[in-house]
């Protein structure tokens, strides 16, 4: 399975394994926040494991995911461990962030899942 689709608590945590698609991103995170109920919740959007990259159609079609999914979110932690997944994930962050649901590229889980229990979060405690 290349997307692994996990609720831990109140923060859904996508690990990206392998080769995957961005039609297997959004049925695992649908999946995900349906699974977490209503209200907004939290993300964990591991691309540490993925073996390749989206290209820039792919990013394009990430963005516009979570734009549709965006009332639905609280903060998105994206994190990336190449150079090039973490520009993806910085450029992802750059479109979406707002107030209503900060998106924050990490290089680190630890330090994404750190950020994404700040209280000051506005989204489930």
């Amino acid at each position: 399975m290349p997307v692994i689709s996990e609720l831990q608590g109140s923060v859904l945590r996508l690990t990206l394994t392998g080769q995957n698609t961005v039609d297997d991103i959004a049925l695992a995170l649908e999946a995900g926040l349906a699974a977490a109920g209503p209200g907004r919740t939290r993300v964990l959007w591991d691309g540490s494991e993925a073996a390749k990259a989206p290209d820039a159609r792919g990013v394009d079609r990430l963005i516009a995911l979570l734009r549709r999914c965006q009332a639905h979110l609280g903060r998105v932690a994206v994190v990336g461990r190449s150079a090039l997944m973490f520009g993806i994930s910085r450029q992802i962050a750059q479109m979406l962030d707002s107030d209503d649901a900060p998106v924050q590229a990490f290089w680190d889980l630890e330090t994404a899942a750190t950020w994404l229990r700040r209280r000051d979060s506005g989204v489930h405690s």
